[in-house]
């Protein structure tokens, strides 16, 4: 009976000091993120009704005084070398005169002018009229008729059954 006291109280003890260990260790954490903490943009003049004027900056900080030059790291691009251009094409300033055409002496006498006449038309012929023509009926026999051939019958196989269990539906209807 005493072992199971002793062992009662020492899990108890135990327990108790799993959670101080843990309040202390929780209250640590706020205590720090307490101090920690970024109060300046608050106006918490407002709250405590000061008179005063403004005495901290919080977030609106003074603009810098000294100006920010960020200096040239790189160098400018040296000047490219003349490149040679061929020299431009001379512009001819004088130009001749145009040949003068010599005027002919002689011209041919025109050929003379051709006139052709269309041939004649000939004169329409006569046909005679066509010979005439004899219908004659002639009897044809019609082809025999060839005696029926028959076909061996088609078997036509039975469809496989569907890999799986079948059941047949129940007779009546299954409601939960």
């Amino acid at each position: 009976m005493t072992a199971d006291k002793d062992t009662d109280t020492d899990i108890e003890t135990r327990t108790k000091n799993a959670c101080n260990a843990f309040l202390s260790l929780a209250l640590a954490v706020c205590l720090l993120a307490l101090a920690a903490a970024d109060v300046s943009h608050l106006q918490l003049e407002q709250l405590e009704r000061h008179p005063e004027p403004e005495h901290g900056y919080g977030y609106d900080y003074p603009k810098p005084v000294v100006p920010f030059v960020i200096a040239s790291t790189t160098t400018p691009a040296p000047t490219p070398a003349p490149t040679y251009l061929p020299p431009p094409t001379p512009v001819p300033t004088y130009l001749p005169p145009p040949l003068p055409t010599p005027v002919p002496t002689y011209l041919p006498p025109p050929p003379p002018p051709t006139t052709t006449t269309p041939a004649p038309t000939p004169a329409p012929t006569y046909l005679p009229p066509p010979p005439p023509t004899t219908t004659t009926t002639t009897t044809t026999t019609s082809a025999p008729t060839p005696a029926p051939t028959y076909l061996p019958p088609i078997i036509v196989p039975e469809p496989e059954p569907e890999p799986g269990y079948h059941y047949d539906a129940p007779a009546e209807p299954f409601i939960f």
